[in-house]
């Protein structure tokens, strides 16, 4: 990897985010680029289609503004500190996806602090913009809980899709030094008779990469999954979600949600 994206909305900045961007600069040097956007106060996603609203956006008040430039300035403060090069993208006033879009075609993947991002948003309308932000993204996404742990174990959730083998491939592309840790490739159901799908390419293709892998056949549905993988405190979850288009979207809910909503453990996401 040779450049990060770290996104934040000014007064929300996330310190566990940065706190685990500067644990990859032990590995390699990289261009951290800060994309920042106004912090917004209001309902501004239309459910079914995850378009920002056509309506006016507020005027930001001197003390909102000061909070955005006071993330921007800690931003900066720990990239010195921690000597890492880097960059500051001021978004526009508005909220507008084209720019988060922009910014992730031109970078190796993106870091979000789940719990931060629009936290002063009400807790559905921070839902739909990450949401939002996850489905329309161009790169890889690391989506980052309030604490973080060390990373000691790898769990990669399976479904024989397409969109989980390439989030896999990108996982494994952009993190080398992961594929040392104890790895799991997990395929859940509640179909006690329900092989794992290509079970012989993924493990002749995943064994190639990772040193010590193991399988794991669950019966139980993808919210029980949720449960399962929280009590694995010091994993990080691979998973090719947000994939769907935006209606289908509204209506159908990815196991993702479920983990990021309990800010205890990262997850990588990727699609096509």
């Amino acid at each position: 990897m040779k450049k990060i994206l770290f996104v934040c909305d000014g007064k929300n900045f996330s310190k566990a985010a940065f706190q685990f961007v500067s644990s990859l600069s032990e590995n390699e040097p990289f261009l951290l680029t800060g994309a920042f956007f106004h912090s917004l106060n209001y309902g501004l996603v239309i459910p079914n289609t995850f378009a920002p609203d056509a309506g006016p956006y507020l005027s930001y008040t001197e003390e909102e503004n000061d909070a955005f430039l006071q993330g921007i300035k800690e931003f900066k403060e720990y990239c010195e500190k921690n000597q890492i090069e880097y960059r500051i993208h001021e978004e526009s006033d508005t909220w507008d996806i084209s720019d988060l879009v922009k910014e992730s075609r031109f970078a190796d993947f993106m870091v979000i602090g789940g719990a931060a991002f629009f936290s002063n948003l009400s807790d559905s309308e921070a839902k739909s913009v990450l949401q939002q932000t996850l489905h329309a993204a161009e790169c890889p996404i690391i989506v980052v809980p309030d604490k973080v742990e060390p990373i000691n174990e790898i769990v990669f959730a399976y479904d024989g899709k397409k969109d989980s083998v390439y989030a896999l491939k990108q996982f494994i592309y952009l993190f080398p030094q992961y594929c040392e840790l104890e790895t799991t490739i997990v395929y859940f159901n509640d179909e006690a008779d329900k092989e794992i799908p290509d079970l012989e390419y993924i493990e002749e293709f995943a064994a190639r990469h990772f040193k010590l892998l193991n399988f794991e056949h669950l019966n139980f549905s993808k919210k029980t999954f949720s449960f399962w993988i929280n009590t694995h405190k010091n994993a990080m979850v691979i998973t090719g979600a947000y994939d769907r288009p935006g209606l289908s979207m509204a209506f159908k809910k990815s196991f993702a949600d479920d983990i990021i909503n309990s800010h205890t453990i990262p997850i990588f996401i990727s699609h096509l």
